[in-house]
């Protein structure tokens, strides 16, 4: 409580006055307890009503504090918005990852030949040779403020940083920019950790140069490495609601203390002895696997258990799971917010409640007769009970815990998965291999490298087969299904999000008239489709698209055309006849050739009915025209929908917007809305055209490279002097519009939204 509140509120209130609310309820939580206990005056429960306010309150003055008095957020305001060029002296403070952003430690900082000692984390892209954890390094770049997403459904990484006190990313432009000052300046505990780690990794790596791919699988599992190359491979886990494999959680902390304590039983220590030694070598494997929400929390419950050892203390499971709680948001309140933290404590809590209930439940069946004697039962049918039991044991667990996360996965990842269940039961238990032959491998590496080839392709084996299964049951037929959040609001009869691509287009249109139907007119380069088309899809539980129009040959708009085919399976493919030299068109040609699906060639004239009342006029090209230019031979389309009309034009330029002045009627080309994205070489938007249109709203794609495709200023003056309400989305991101059966639309923008029909 205290920690939401100071999240909501911290802008209003001090974390000061916050700090004296809680030393005053700590008073008299104090001044409470010792009366009663003096039975001077008997106050139940106040005293312990007292302590909760006061640990609320004392919470609340520390997020307060991180969140107003972090270095972060001051560096963040004294930037101008558009950022500024600065030379940065600092310590790398995480060990850098290939084509990945790492955290530096600012020391010092020259803005506008002012020089600024700070201690503000930032976020930095490097260019050429990559340094170490520890090095100290003098950099000239870029420094602005973090940008929030640009269009929904897309992760919101930014606020995450920033509620880890990082709100500015520093770009460095070329290699000679930089320069490695010296090493070893980070902390040597984290250094040494570090070191471990790798050499973990290079003895877990014996003899498996030959599957790069299936070394990153077995180091994620026992260590949490990032494993750049398994992006692919962590979607199918994923999909299967089988991600936290990667995590390392309890079973990892369970099983390196087990083996530990068999070790060390070995040698003939006690309990207490046991103890005090795996207590610290459980810290040292939760520092090398990168302090993440659920190693934290799997060590400190495992550490508070095995204290009880030495203190001759049971721990008991909710006391540690509250406990380890109050350490990790204690060191970081913003710990709350993330999904892995959400995700590893509530499901911890949900199995602790119902996972013994369900399968004693579950279990009934497997159990022998209590009323015959025992000696009647031969041994072979005792055993088949006890597998029984563990089978449904395990069916129990599995079931809680997809019912558990369910929730939170449908919120964050849009995703439903019943492949959740039988794919846990398969997968967990060769986890639980794959984490005994990497630790097997780890220990016997230190003294016999043989034996440690050995346990890898054992490890090789288990990892391979773990794979295949999972990849099976990702593609089962309605394993997994993104799900859209639901809305209490009556859907319009038709939506359009123009979402905001640099340098090219994509625009999802969506109707209710006769059940939902979903195009998509565009889809962006590849890499645009990855990171922000693909995602805004799923946030609107788009398992297939109904339809799927290309306008043109470029990049930046079909680039991404052969992910859309194999991931959404559109059922109407509609192109236009002009060839052109793309090979992006090409490679669309060829993916539908190879799936045995046609396409629809349309030209000027043509009208698409998308859903009754909604259809799609071709205006452009005529049949038979050709031009040199891709853009020159862009799809325009009119929505018209209850009356209303949307004007799509694409890249057209000039050269398309003079031909429908002169071929066509006037009142063909008059919108309500023009969607209008930017010729590459060519000018476009002319006043002729402008006044033949005649739109509301006028929705522009602006990107600041390259320079051509920007809105230039002068234009948008002339733009809104004809009374055009300009949406560009260099500063408006995705815009939304919706239309509703009475003829009622409106455009609001995603970033700064406003409303104006």
């Amino acid at each position: 409580m205290g920690v939401v509140g100071a999240d909501a509120t911290a802008a209003e209130l001090s974390w000061v006055w916050a700090m004296g609310v809680s030393l005053l309820f700590y008073g008299g939580a104090v001044g409470l307890r010792l009366r009663r206990n003096g039975d001077r005056q008997k106050v139940p429960g106040g005293s312990t009503v007292c302590a909760w306010m006061a640990t609320a309150a004392l919470f609340f003055a520390w997020q307060a504090y991180l969140l107003k008095s972090g270095p972060g957020a001051a560096l963040a305001a004294r930037l101008p918005a558009q950022g500024c060029v600065v030379e940065a002296v600092g310590v790398v403070d995480e060990e850098p990852a290939p084509n990945a952003r790492f955290q530096l430690r600012l020391e010092s900082l020259v803005i506008n030949g002012e020089t600024v000692r700070t201690s503000a984390p930032v976020l930095v892209r490097w260019m050429g040779e990559l340094p170490r954890y520890g090095d100290r390094v003098r950099v000239n770049g870029d420094l602005h403020r973090l940008a929030p997403p640009r269009n929904p459904g897309v992760f919101d990484s930014p606020r995450i940083w920033q509620r880890q006190g990082i709100y500015c990313e520093l770009n460095i432009r070329y290699a000679n920019d930089s320069r490695i000052l010296a090493h070893n300046c980070g902390p040597p505990f984290v250094a040494h950790a570090l070191a471990l780690r790798h050499w973990m990794e290079r003895t877990m790596a014996l003899d498996l140069e030959d599957s790069p791919e299936l070394v990153a699988l077995i180091q994620s599992m026992v260590l949490g490495s990032r494993g750049e190359s398994l992006a692919e491979t962590k979607s199918l886990f994923q999909y299967t609601g089988t991600m936290h494999l990667f995590a390392v959680s309890g079973m990892n902390v369970a099983m390196l203390a087990g083996m530990a304590a068999w070790l060390l039983q070995a040698f003939g220590l006690r309990k207490r002895a046991m103890a005090a030694v795996v207590i610290p070598l459980l810290w040292v494997y939760c520092y090398a696997t990168g302090l993440t929400p659920s190693s934290l929390r799997a060590t400190v419950m495992a550490s508070l258990a095995l204290a009880g050892f030495l203190l001759d203390r049971p721990a008991l499971s909710w006391n540690t799971l509250g406990a380890s709680t109050l350490a990790i948001l204690a060191w970081s309140p913003n710990q709350l917010f993330t999904a892995g933290f959400q995700l590893s404590f509530g499901m911890v809590a949900f199995l602790m409640a119902f996972a013994r209930p369900v399968q004693e439940w579950l279990s009934r069946g497997a159990q022998p007769d209590p009323f015959l004697p025992r000696a009647l039962f031969p041994r072979s049918q005792f055993l088949g009970f006890g597998l029984k039991r563990e089978i449904w044991g395990a069916l129990g667990v599995s079931t809680i815990a997809w019912i558990g996360s369910m929730p939170l996965t449908m919120y964050y990842f849009h995703l439903w998965s019943p492949s959740t269940i039988p794919a846990n039961l398969f997968a967990v238990l060769l986890a639980w291999l794959m984490l005994i032959l990497g630790v097997a491998s780890v220990l016997a590496g230190t003294f016999w490298q043989g034996l440690a080839v050995l346990f890898n392709n054992a490890n090789w084996l288990v990892a391979k087969t773990l794979l295949v299964g999972i990849s099976f049951l990702a593609a089962l037929p309605g394993g997994h299904v993104f799900v859209e959040m639901p809305s209490l609001k009556t859907p319009p009869l038709c939506e359009l999000e123009v979402l905001d691509v640099p340098g090219g287009g994509a625009v999802h249109l969506r109707t209710h008239s006769a059940g939902r139907r979903d195009w998509l007119v565009d889809c962006g380069s590849a890499s645009a489709f990855a990171y922000s088309i693909a995602p805004y899809l799923r946030s609107r539980g788009i398992n297939r698209l109904d339809g799927f129009v290309l306008t043109h040959g470029d990049s930046q708009h079909i680039g991404g055309a052969s992910d859309v085919l194999r991931e959404m399976a559109p059922a109407e493919i509609v192109d236009t006849p002009p060839r052109d030299r793309s090979s992006y068109r090409r490679a669309v040609h060829a993916a539908l050739e190879s799936t045995g699906k046609g396409k629809a060639l349309v030209v000027r004239g043509d009208v698409l009915t998308l859903a009754p009342g909604v259809v799609l006029r071709v205006l452009f090209p005529p049949e038979g025209f050709h031009a040199s230019r891709a853009d020159d031979q862009a799809l325009v389309l009119r929505l018209d929908v209850a009356g209303r009309r949307i004007l799509l034009s694409s890249d057209a330029g000039f050269l398309t917007e003079n031909w429908l002045l002169e071929n066509g009627p006037a009142e063909e080309l008059r919108s309500d809305c023009w969607i209008k994205q930017m010729h590459a070489k060519d000018f476009s938007g002319t006043p002729d055209f402008l006044k033949a249109v005649g739109p509301v709203t006028l929705v522009a794609s602006s990107t600041p490279f390259p320079p051509e495709e920007q809105v230039k200023e002068e234009w948008a003056a002339q733009v809104e002097a004809l009374g055009i309400r300009l949406l560009r989305q260099d500063r408006t991101g995705a815009v939304r519009i919706t239309l509703d059966r009475d003829g009622t639309w409106q455009a609001e923008p995603f970033l700064n939204p406003e409303r104006k029909e």
